[in-house]
């Protein structure tokens, strides 16, 4: 898939880790490359508060929400002002803190957090500071509710964890007001360890209206058998999203994104290339790429364009590469057109509001990376690819 999509680099989105050591292309984005990975804590992956030590006027639940905080001028609750975010009483010991503690939705490598105050301009958290641990234990979601307070027991059963002795992926930071100009704070994170939970302090109270916490997923593969369907580019299973042409609307991480989709904005728009429709995936294609959890032979496609009815790509197709080097992972990142692409799937016609299922492929090989072009633009809500996960002795064997 070569043209004028490919050959743009300021288009390009670049989401591989930085411990990877690659060089990051230009980006037309402003934000740090961490948060074009995987939101490991959102409550749309199963993200979930289990402890926090107040919510007077706001629940720590409202920060793992996937929707951007709003504000409602005017709106008072029986607690006062109306917030979409997690705000706590006044902590009277100026160095005590509030916190909570929340599992995330699914375990990974934590490679930054983006605390976001907006809305929260004279009432923001002044400092925070975020800790992790891995535990092999998994909890209710606790239910919080706006006015509501930690109670004895609650203390009990959260001091067995130690959690103030966890490790320190942020120390105490000093965070910037809510205003739309300086709401995000973003904190990179250099960590080589899978994390299932963490916690945020507050220095000493006040509110934030979101906590992201971008990584990818760590699968164990040493379990998985060789002869079993896996959706190997699945967020959960450690698929990423390494490069796309465009968004109109909807990052195309969230194609990869576990379970069904719920409404359009839960799946990727591409922008609008303004071309004509043709047979093959070049010029007139809009397109992305993605890092498979685990490099494997694909056997089963899954593309889902529900909830999209007048706004449907006219066709797609897949093709794939195994990339065993760094010097092929920076080809990759900085123009995807000079890798050695195979068909996965040949050009194939989409409908509207539908799941189309392709069985049995003809392409045999193992590949680590894949590349989803739709033809001429549109969207799509989900992207699943079936297929058996191969040892390393497997593919050194068939190098």
């Amino acid at each position: 898939m070569s043209g004028t999509a490919e050959n743009n680099s300021s288009k390009y989105v670049n989401a591989l880790p930085h411990s990877s050591g690659l060089t990051f292309a230009a980006s037309s984005k402003t934000e740090p490359w961490f948060t074009n990975l995987n939101d490991l804590m959102s409550e749309k992956v199963g993200g979930k508060v289990i402890f926090a030590t107040d919510d007077r006027y706001g629940v720590a639940e409202n920060i793992l929400q996937a929707s951007e905080p709003e504000w409602k001028e005017g709106v008072f609750t029986e607690h006062g002002k109306w917030v979409d975010g997690w705000s706590t009483a006044r902590n009277e010991d100026p160095d005590g803190r509030h916190w909570c503690v929340v599992e995330l939705g699914v375990p990974g490598l934590i490679r930054g957090i983006d605390v976001d105050t907006l809305y929260f301009s004279g009432n923001f958290a002044e400092k925070v500071s975020i800790q992790a641990a891995r535990l092999n234990k998994s909890f209710p979601a606790r239910g919080g509710h706006v006015g509501g307070s930690k109670s004895d027991e609650d203390d009990w059963s959260i001091a067995a964890f130690e959690s103030e002795n966890w490790a320190s992926l942020v120390p105490r930071s000093d965070l910037k007001p809510g205003y739309p100009t300086s709401s995000h704070n973003y904190f990179e994170v250099d960590w080589e360890e899978m994390w299932t939970h963490i916690r945020l302090n507050l220095f000493p109270d006040g509110g934030i209206a979101r906590l992201r916490v971008y990584g990818q997923a760590k699968k164990d593969w040493t379990k998985a058998q060789n002869d079993e369907l896996v959706n190997l580019v699945a967020m959960e299973n450690g698929g990423i999203c390494v490069s796309y042409s465009s968004a109109c609307s909807g990052h195309a991480r969230n194609v990869i994104a576990p379970g069904d989709a719920t409404a359009m904005e839960e799946g990727w728009v591409t922008s609008s290339t303004g071309l004509p429709s043709g047979d093959s995936c070049g010029p007139v294609s809009e397109w992305a790429v993605f890092k498979l959890g685990h490099p494997g032979v694909i056997d089963k496609v899954e593309v889902d364009t529900s909830y999209f009815k007048g706004n449907f790509p006219d066709s797609y197709k897949i093709d794939g590469c195994l990339i065993t080097n760094r010097k092929d992972e920076k080809t990759l990142l900085h123009d995807p057109s000079q890798m050695s692409w195979r068909a996965v799937l040949p050009v194939k016609k989409l409908s509207a509001d539908n799941l189309h299922v392709y069985l049995n492929l003809p392409q045999q090989e193992v590949i680590s990376h894949v590349r989803l072009a739709v033809v001429p633009n549109g969207g799509i809500s989900r992207l699943r690819l079936w297929g058996y996960p191969q040892t390393s002795a497997e593919l050194k064997a068939k190098l």
